[in-house]
């Protein structure tokens, strides 16, 4: 049976994806990007509707990054889950999870904040690089990325599928920050921080 993995930002999707694009087509190859569905400045510009077509004619036969959020966006009087669901209802659906929603949380705050050049390591002196450009930046939470959180991890619980984490893989293919991110703000925010998302936790389930 075919498998396609659903995360979450900052849920080791990058690494894991890789495990799941056996044979054909990849996203990368035909669009230079991972994230078909992602409506964004930097993503693919063509419609919803355009994509789930373009899918439909390969007949699953496409590999892509998908996060459960995308499946939430509005899509023939539903969410784009309503069809995907339909569409892949003979594929297994793994759900890629964190333990570990501290850290998964720091993450997505520090790489906003540094940029979108940091997002991914590549190479074990890319921390290196990472630590000095964050030198001279001040993180700080985001109201922003606190709520884009939130409704990410709301997202990917609402899908159905076999679950797995993060800290449970064993996964040889790319590389894994392995960042102390709490040491890249100062102690009050993080208390701050810390305290705000003892908080909102309860929310994401």
């Amino acid at each position: 049976m075919k498998k396609i993995l659903i995360s979450s930002p900052r849920c080791g999707s990058s690494v894991g994806q890789q495990y799941y694009e056996e044979g054909g087509i990849k996203c990368s190859d035909l669009f230079g990007w991972h994230e078909f569905f992602l409506d964004a400045p930097h993503g693919i510009q063509k419609s919803l509707d355009w994509k789930v077509d373009f899918i439909e004619t390969l007949d699953c036969n496409f590999h892509y990054k998908l996060h459960a959020f995308h499946l939430f966006y509005e899509y023939k009087g539903g969410v784009l889950y309503d069809w995907f669901k339909e569409f892949y209802n003979e594929t297994e659906i793994v759900v890629l999870k964190r333990k570990d929603l501290w850290r998964a949380y720091l993450s997505l705050l520090v790489h906003h904040q540094a940029g979108r050049k940091f997002w991914h390591k590549y190479k074990s002196e890319d921390e290196k690089s990472f630590i000095d450009h964050c030198t001279n930046i001040k993180f700080t939470e985001s109201e922003k990325v606190k709520e884009s959180f939130i409704h990410q991890q709301k997202c990917l619980n609402k899908i159905e599928g076999t679950t797995i984490y993060l800290e449970d893989q064993k996964w040889d293919k790319g590389l894994k920050w392995e960042l102390d991110y709490e040491q890249l703000f100062e102690s009050r925010e993080l208390e701050n921080i810390r305290r705000n998302f003892c908080e909102f936790q309860a929310e994401l389930y």
